[in-house]
């Protein structure tokens, strides 16, 4: 029990939040993100759309949402978890710990030596490919990118675009390298939430 942690998702009703506006394109997102009870936003009524993420935030957005699927099912033990994530007093400890708990150890150990670096978005693609086991449908087209053939998530990635969870940042571009925002982090959580109903 002591690995226990309620987590309450409280919904927000009427979300509004001051840099960002309902022309921002993923302004829906956030919206639904916050209705979802996902994010709240912060205490000066910002959201910081366009703000990088590091490992502790993304990985609470996307527990929060795994919970709310009832996906509680582990990959890896506590023990395992703990070898790298090990900072108990972390704020976002147990976030990092259930979700870490669901990737494969290779992942989890470069998850880990991210420490305070921002997450990149091919890294995203890693670890929505094994949150989802790779079982989401795969229906779309995946455009030949000219910036993914050297990462080292190319398949991850490619998996990510032809179910739709994430898009490219051009016709023929990826940007695996590039820092993941909260803005995009937002995007996907709708699109992750839609296909795992």
């Amino acid at each position: 029990t002591k690995f226990i942690k309620i987590v309450e998702l409280k919904s927000i009703d009427n979300p509004s939040f001051k840099d960002v506006s309902p022309k921002d394109w993923a302004a829906e997102s956030i919206k639904k993100a916050a209705q979802l009870g996902l994010v709240a936003g912060r205490p000066d009524g910002t959201f910081g759309p366009n703000e990088s993420l590091q490992v502790g935030d993304a990985f609470t957005f996307l527990d929060r949402l795994l919970l709310s699927h009832n996906r509680m099912e582990s990959k890896l033990p506590r023990s395992t978890v703990e070898k790298y994530f090990t900072d108990k007093e972390h704020w976002a400890f147990e976030n990092m710990a259930s979700v870490g708990s669901k990737l494969n150890e290779k992942t989890l150990k470069v998850m880990s030596e991210m420490k305070s670096k921002p997450l990149t978005r091919g890294l995203l693609a890693q670890a929505l490919y094994e949150l989802t086991n790779g079982e989401l449908i795969s229906e779309k087209p995946v455009p030949t990118f000219t910036d993914t053939s050297n990462s080292a998530n190319q398949e991850a990635i490619k998996y990510c675009v032809s179910t739709g969870l994430l898009k490219g940042t051009s016709k023929n571009t990826m940007s695996p390298e590039k820092e993941l925002t909260r803005a995009e982090l937002m995007a996907v959580l709708i699109r992750l939430d839609e296909m795992l109903k």
